[in-house]
């Protein structure tokens, strides 16, 4: 039980802090906060954990059955890499490309309902992937999935009991981060607001170009 425990200790922080250096919730939460600027903060905080939910079941499904099922498809990381990142650069352009959804939110009353209707719509796609569960955190709980079974098979178990738990944790942390993101920011004056998120928004295309880029120079590894 000591070796268990001890073991345990030992790889929930590993797990966690791996899964939290690719997330980066304190980070994507700012994004999120910047594609639900028009939503009040009571929504945005049941909206933040139905995302952190969400977040869960792709990780446990990753951690569990991610590589099986990458390969019955004959899907690589990389290919994967390239159209999540695509569509991350596509929502930062928008993002960038449209007025401050905060000034269309206060329009009408009708406006604030169909904005919130609108982000429920999309709080799987694209809010929970590839934005903040991409490529880049499947492909660590796959990694993490395939060190789990190439160990002794008496520790296959903890080590999967321990990756488990740093994924709950990493879901709370993103529930935290998320459903309490305007906290600071909306201390700010509505100028310096408005260029906190054009800035996040084009971090957000930023970060679509990178994993695209990861993920070309994967697959080129992969043809050579």
């Amino acid at each position: 039980m000591g070796d268990l425990l001890n073991s345990m200790l030992i790889l929930i922080p590993l797990g966690y802090m791996a899964m939290f250096h690719v997330i980066n919730p304190l980070g994507t939460g700012l994004l999120f906060l910047n594609q639900t600027a028009g939503l009040d903060s009571k929504t945005r905080r049941i909206y933040s954990q139905k995302i952190a939910v969400y977040c869960l079941i792709l990780l446990l499904g990753g951690l569990l059955t991610g590589a099986f099922i990458l390969n019955f498809f004959g899907i690589s990381i990389p290919v994967v890499q390239i159209c999540g990142g695509l569509l991350i650069a596509t929502m930062g352009y928008k993002s960038i490309s449209v007025r401050d959804s905060q000034t269309q939110a206060t329009e009408s009353n009708q406006g604030n309902v169909d904005i919130a209707k609108q982000y429920k719509e999309q709080l799987f796609y694209p809010l929970t992937f590839p934005m903040t569960v991409g490529p880049g955190s499947l492909a660590v709980v796959i990694t993490l999935s395939a060190e789990a079974l190439s160990v002794k098979s008496d520790m296959i178990f903890t080590y999967y009991l321990s990756y488990i738990i740093a994924i709950v944790l990493n879901g709370i942390t993103i529930y935290f981060c998320f459903g309490y993101s305007d906290f600071i920011i909306n201390k700010l004056p509505l100028h310096v607001r408005t260029m906190v998120m054009k800035f996040f928004s084009f971090i957000l295309f930023c970060i679509g170009g990178q994993i695209m880029v990861s993920g070309l120079i994967g697959l080129l590894k992969i043809l050579k």
